[in-house]
C-alpha cells in the first residue's frame, strides 16, 4: 500500500463503474455485501474512550496491512478530514451522514471494497459490484474476513453468533443490499404498496445517497446461516427486479407518448440548460435512465449516467474546480459540466 489516492483524485475516479459495461444494469446500480465484526477486548465503539478507540483503530489497521487480499487502498482518518472531504465520501455512498467523526475509512483504489472502523461496529467490511451480482463480492468478503479472523479474535457467542451493535444484525453479521432505481414504482404511484410488500418479507428500504435511488436490504441476519441469507435475498431481489420491470413496461404500453415526451424533454434540458440544481439534475438523469431501460433513447450509456451521479454532486464539483463561491456558481458549473460531458459522449 504505497500509492495513496487523494480526495482531489478521488472525485475524478470512475470507481466501480470502471468495470466492463455488460455488468451494469438499468434497474440495479450496484450489489453490496457487508460483514460486521467486533474485536474481543474492546468495548463497542459507542462506549470506547478516545485513547481506546485509537488503539483499536491502530490494531485493526495493522492486521489489514497484513491481509493478502487487501492491496492498493488509502486510509482516511475522518477526524483529520475537512468537512468537504467527508462529504465527498458520503456522495460516493461510502459513508452515511450519521457516521462518527472519529471513524476511519480504508478504501480500495477501485472502490470495490472498503472498511469502516469504529463507527457502529469495530469493523464493517463492504464489497461492491456494479449491477445485480453477488458471486464475486460474497466470496471476496468471506476471504477477507476469514483472513482477519486468523489474527483477530472476534466477539462471538455460541448462542447468538457474531455480536454486533444492533441485535438483529448479530448471528452472521451479514447484510446484503442492492441500490436500485424503482422508476416504475415511483411514476406509477406504487411506492407505498412496494414498501408494504418489502416489509412483509422482512426486507428494509432506505433512501440512497441521492434522490430517486433506494437501497433494499435484509433487516435480520440472526438465526440464519450466511448461505440461507444469500439464497433468500438473491431470490427476493430477483422478484423485486422482475416486478419493477413489469411495471415499467406496463407504464410504457399504457401511455407511450407521455413516457417518451418526459424522456426527450429531460434529454433536451440537460443539453441546453444554463443553471441546474442537484435535485433537478438527478431527476433528469433518472428520466434518461428510465428511457434507456425502455429502449427510447440510446445516445449514451448507463455507465455515463452512473458516472454523472458522482461527478455532479455539490462537493465533487467544489473539489474539482475549487473556485465555486455560491449556489448560482455551482448551478452554472453543474449545467456546463453536464452539457460538456454529454457532447463528448454523444
Amino acid at each position: 500500500m504505497d500509492l495513496q489516492v487523494t480526495i482531489e483524485e478521488l472525485v475524478k475516479n470512475e470507481g466501480i463503474w470502471n468495470r466492463r459495461e455488460s455488468s451494469i444494469t438499468d434497474i440495479v446500480l450496484k450489489s453490496s455485501v457487508k460483514l460486521s465484526r467486533n474485536v474481543e477486548g474492546f468495548l463497542f465503539p459507542h462506549k470506547l474512550k478516545r485513547k481506546d478507540r485509537e488503539a483499536a483503530n491502530n490494531f485493526i489497521l495493522e492486521k489489514i496491512a497484513e491481509n493478502r487480499y487487501c492491496t492498493q487502498y488509502t486510509v482516511y482518518n475522518l477526524k483529520k478530514c475537512p468537512d468537504i472531504d467527508r462529504r465527498i465520501l458520503i456522495e460516493r455512498n461510502i459513508l452515511y451522514d450519521d457516521i462518527d467523526n472519529e471513524a476511519v475509512v480504508v478504501l480500495s483504489h477501485d472502490e470495490s471494497f472498503y472498511f469502516i472502523l469504529n463507527a457502529h461496529d469495530h469493523i464493517q467490511f463492504v464489497a461492491n459490484v456494479p449491477g445485480f451480482n453477488f458471486d464475486w463480492n460474497y466470496e471476496f468478503t468471506k476471504k477477507v474476513i476469514n483472513e482477519i479472523g486468523k489474527v483477530i479474535r472476534f466477539e462471538y457467542s455460541s448462542h447468538f453468533g457474531y455480536l454486533t451493535a444492533y441485535a438483529n444484525k448479530s448471528g452472521s453479521g451479514m447484510e446484503l443490499s442492492i441500490t436500485m432505481h424503482p422508476a416504475g414504482m415511483i411514476y406509477s404511484g406504487r411506492m407505498n404498496e412496494f414498501i408494504s410488500e418489502l416489509n412483509k418479507k422482512r426486507l428494509g428500504l432506505r433512501g440512497s445517497w441521492m434522490d430517486w435511488y433506494y437501497e433494499i436490504y435484509n433487516k435480520d441476519s440472526i438465526g440464519k446461516t450466511e448461505q440461507e441469507i444469500l439464497e433468500h435475498m438473491q431470490s427476493c431481489f430477483q422478484d423485486v427486479i422482475n416486478r419493477e420491470r413489469a411495471v415499467r413496461e406496463a407504464l410504457y404500453s399504457s401511455d407511450r407518448r407521455a413516457v417518451e415526451d418526459r424522456v426527450w424533454r429531460s434529454y433536451g434540458l440537460l443539453l441546453s440548460c444554463r443553471l441546474l440544481s442537484v435535485y433537478e439534475a438527478l431527476d433528469l438523469l433518472a428520466q434518461l435512465r428510465f428511457g434507456l431501460s425502455l429502449g427510447i433513447i440510446d445516445y449514451l450509456s448507463l455507465k455515463d449516467i452512473n458516472l454523472l451521479l458522482f461527478y455532479i454532486q455539490d462537493c465533487h464539483l467544489k473539489k474539482r474546480y475549487g473556485t465555486i463561491k455560491d449556489n448560482k456558481d455551482i448551478e452554472e458549473v453543474r449545467a456546463t459540466f453536464i452539457r460538456d460531458y454529454l457532447k463528448e459522449v454523444l
